[in-house]
């Protein structure tokens, strides 16, 4: 069972690695379109009619953003929470790389956490 104090501090992690991503000096622009990897997945984010979109491993997004910092909040949200595991799924799109790939990564985040 999970204490009020611990989800405090899951949530406070939470957020520090969310910032950490928003602010990765991983986001590179190219030919206009802002790219990161994270876990494996190639994320894309396009601006258009000052909207913007997200593109995750070749399946876009048809939701319109107000804004890139809304939109990086959305890949990391869809990527940290398992969302988009669950969408390859539902689209048959093979996962195991992916899954794999996930599992170190928040064996990794866990012990960046504990530190």
């Amino acid at each position: 069972m999970m204490t009020g104090t611990s989800v405090a501090s899951d949530l406070v992690k939470y957020e520090e690695r969310k910032k950490r991503f928003l602010n990765s000096k991983r986001w590179k622009i190219e030919d206009g379109v802002i790219k990161i990897r994270q876990n494996l997945f190639s994320v894309e984010i396009k601006e258009f009619e000052s909207s913007f979109f997200i593109k995750i491993e070749g399946s876009e997004s048809k939701k319109k953003y107000k804004s890139l910092e809304e939109a990086q909040t959305k890949v990391f949200d869809v990527i940290e929470s398992g969302e988009f595991i669950e969408y390859l799924k539902k689209k048959n799109i093979s996962i195991e790389k992916y899954i794999k790939k996930v599992k170190k990564n928040k064996e990794k985040i866990q012990e960046i956490d504990n530190e």
